[in-house]
């Protein structure tokens, strides 16, 4: 075979066979990957619990139970699965399983894990959310995760001698919108706090991996959690009790330890299914201070804030795009004369939004950065 002829017959390999091959193995793996567990017995505990691991939304489990037993295995006894949140790009996502039956009475829970004194028995199993209903025989558990890699959870089903149809468990992924709060500094404590900033509920303050605050005291359910974060983008959650990831309650004046907390890492989930809760927050890195306004609109629902630190932050780019132009002036007077005005327009942190904000504000854009 001429060199010619090896050219050719390669370029039609890679331009015509791989990309056929490719498209064949892909579809494989979806069908493998794809594949809903079908309970299988024993399956009563967390040490049993079928395990659904792969990167697709949709039907990811099905089975029977017409009871709750953990202790014996059967019909009667409660199943449970290990199921993996979807891989997607770095981001934020809201995962909601439902779980559907021809009978209503299935209960779906997000199982973790019980804390006493900021310490977690790894041996326990307690309810950290309990489903509510989404529809006449539907009813759903949600938790969010960052994407990629795709964490798991322990996830249960019970059920009632009325419901001997065969339940099935389907999982949905959206991708959220954080409120994006600015550049502050980095390399220095950084407190985000619901306290006197508006909220009655009791509030919790997290993120996916790290120790968060739920009582910033023993005399108040708001939350105060300081921390010192590295140059880059960070997110923080923000909810009602109980709000959770895998850490246990060991931060500096934490008033209550004794939380239920997940599994596994990266992970967050909130038990409360109270609606248009009041979450309003400040951050300060120390030299600016910050105001938002923010509501967790429905059950289970959980406020994200993402931020950015760098070394030499420009505080004057009201709109954190990373460029200090005409529109951040604009979008700042826009917001100190908004009725009523964006609580970011407290410029100087002192929890007002007067005159002397605006001059503040004019000064540092003029100033640049």
């Amino acid at each position: 075979m001429t060199r010619h002829s090896c050219t050719l017959a390669a370029r039609f390999v890679r331009e015509a066979v791989c990309p056929v091959l490719v498209l064949a193995l892909m579809a494989g793996t979806r069908s493998v990957m794809a594949q809903p567990v079908a309970e299988s017995e024993p399956n009563n505990a967390k040490p049993q619990a079928n395990p659904r691991f792969g990167q697709f939304d949709g039907l990811v489990a099905t089975g029977v139970t017409t009871g709750s037993s953990t202790s014996v295995a059967g019909t009667t006894s409660a199943d449970y699965f290990r199921i993996q949140s979807p891989f997607r790009q770095r981001g934020l996502y809201r995962h909601r399983l439902v779980l559907s039956s021809p009978t209503a009475g299935l209960v779906g829970s997000i199982r973790g894990r019980s804390q006493m004194g900021g310490f977690a028995d790894a041996n326990s199993d307690v309810g950290v959310q309990t489903s509510i209903p989404l529809g006449a025989v539907s009813v759903f558990n949600q938790f969010y995760s960052q994407g990629n890699p795709g964490p798991d959870i322990y996830y249960r089903v019970t059920g009632t001698p009325a419901t001997t149809g065969q339940y099935s468990v389907t999982l949905e992924t959206l991708p959220i919108a954080p409120i994006r709060a600015g550049v502050f500094r980095a390399n220095v404590p950084m407190t985000v706090s619901t306290v006197g900033e508006g909220p009655t509920a009791d509030t919790e303050i997290t993120n996916f991996t790290a120790i968060g605050n739920d009582d910033a005291g023993p005399d108040t359910q708001q939350s105060t959690l300081v921390f010192t974060p590295i140059n880059g983008t960070s997110t923080i959650a923000i909810s009602d009790f109980n709000l959770c990831n895998s850490s246990g309650s060991i931060g500096v004046g934490e008033g209550f330890r004794d939380g239920n907390v997940l599994d596994f890492i990266g992970t967050v989930v909130c038990s409360s299914t109270q609606s248009n809760v009041n979450m309003s927050f400040s951050m300060t890195d120390g030299t600016v201070t910050r105001r938002y306004s923010a509501v967790k609109p429905g059950p289970f629902d959980v406020v994200f804030v993402e931020f950015t630190v760098v070394d030499d932050p420009c505080y004057a780019d009201f709109n954190s795009d990373g460029t200090l132009n005409p529109d951040d002036l604009a979008d700042y007077i826009s917001g100190f004369f908004g009725q009523p005005p964006n609580p970011a327009a407290d410029f100087s942190g002192d929890g007002l939004i007067d005159p002397d904000d605006l001059a503040d504000y004019i000064a540092a854009f003029f100033a640049g950065c």
